[in-house]
């Protein structure tokens, strides 16, 4: 009975030095990326809001520190708001008013950009 020749050993090193070169590139199918083409407006705070806040503050006597510190929120938030650096919305806007018993101006809402 004869045994069979062992060609493992010499079949894979001769595998592992086979190289692929591929003629064609590869080329993946993407779909196209879609910008937008209108620009979303940046929301700005008013100056109406502004100079209403904070006079209708002074007239409470009441510093930025002490209508912080009644509302639960960071003095430096007043000061943003103030300054315009921040826009609060509507509801925090109402916050104030209940506070200070006062009406400020509200911020418009911006409408999404439908096609």
């Amino acid at each position: 009975m004869k045994t069979p020749k062992r060609l493992s050993t010499q079949y894979t090193m001769a595998e592992k030095k086979k190289t692929v070169v591929l003629t064609k590139p590869i080329v993946v199918e993407r779909p196209p990326i879609v910008y937008e083409e209108a620009i979303k407006p940046i929301p700005t705070i008013t100056v109406e809001l502004k100079t209403a806040m904070q006079q209708a503050r002074v007239a409470a006597k009441m510093s930025q520190k002490d209508l912080a510190a009644k509302l639960c929120v960071p003095a430096n938030v007043i000061h943003d708001y103030e300054n315009g650096k921040a826009i609060p919305n509507n509801a925090f806007i109402a916050k104030v008013e209940k506070m200070l018993n006062t009406k400020l101006p509200r911020l418009k809402k911006l409408k999404p950009i439908t096609n």
